[in-house]
């Protein structure tokens, strides 16, 4: 499996700018703001930047520059068109919002979809689209500024017991009296952790070691945190009648990149043929 490590940067920046968007635009009172509408205009924001990335060809580049350093590492020079591969790569995010709460007892799903890349034989490159799935259940709680933090509810205290070692808790403060501006995200993982203790959390205000929403996003997309089992994903992260959000790097409707991965293939078939010919020729 190729590592795509220069799209997880652009991804990383992209949220990371998102949540940053969402925190300067708050500029008003906002007390009656709860953990959806933070949620809501967060995933706007995050769709808004990877559409202008998309459009500006970053992520299509970003991919492009893993191949190549995929190719180069294995002492070949990337094939010319690989670039026809990654054309029309873009990423986006995908919201899907029931009127009510899951049954999951999280606010919502976070999964993060990216194009799978593996050398097959020789340098035959092999793609699955949608290949990589990586989720995670998200518990976001708010906290109004001198105030406490809001509770998990009897359905989140039943419910997510079960589903700790693939979830985390999302923390919403303001950090003004006017609470009209947000401090940054922070992510609390909860696997190996006992619902007892996110409810003290919750109740004390004082919280331990967390992430990010980068290195959350970062941890996602390398299979640090989160679950990539497709069973847990479908019942858990994005059940029909849970709000979950999908990141998805994908190519543009209507665009298939199979043909351009075929010739690029029988390229390199063709060249490496060429030097087996010339070792031989040259053994002799």
């Amino acid at each position: 499996m190729i590592d795509l490590s220069e799209l997880r940067r652009v991804l990383v920046r992209e949220f990371r700018d998102g949540e940053l968007c969402v925190r300067e635009s708050a500029g008003r009172p906002l007390p009656r703001t709860q953990e959806p509408e933070v949620t809501a205009l967060f995933a706007f924001e995050v769709d808004r930047r990877l559409e202008q990335a998309s459009n500006a060809g970053s992520i299509a580049s970003a991919v492009q520059a893993d191949l190549e350093r995929a190719f180069r590492q294995r002492g070949v020079a990337a094939p010319n068109r690989l670039v026809q591969v990654t054309n029309g790569l873009i990423a986006r995010v995908l919201r899907h919002s029931p009127v009510e709460e899951a049954q999951a007892g999280g606010d919502f799903g976070l999964l993060v979809v990216e194009p799978l890349f593996i050398f097959r034989w020789g340098h035959h490159l092999d793609l699955r689209r949608g290949g990589r799935k990586r989720g995670m259940l998200v518990q976001a709680k708010r906290c109004l500024y001198g105030g406490r933090w809001n509770r998990l509810t009897p359905t989140q205290q039943e419910r997510l017991p079960g589903r700790m070692a693939y979830a985390a808790l999302l923390r919403y403060e303001f950090e003004d009296v006017s609470n009209a501006q947000l401090k940054e995200f922070r992510w609390n993982l909860l696997a190996h952790t006992d619902i007892s203790e996110v409810t003290e959390w919750l109740r004390s205000g004082d919280f331990p070691v967390s992430v990010g929403t980068g290195a959350l996003v970062a941890g996602l997309s390398i299979g640090s945190h989160g679950t990539d089992d497709p069973q847990l994903i479908e019942r858990d992260i994005c059940a029909e009648a849970s709000s979950f959000l999908v990141v998805e790097v994908d190519w543009r409707e209507g665009e298939d990149p199979g043909p351009a991965l075929s010739y690029l293939n029988l390229e390199s078939v063709g060249k490496q043929t060429q030097r087996e010919e010339v070792r031989i020729r040259l053994g002799h």
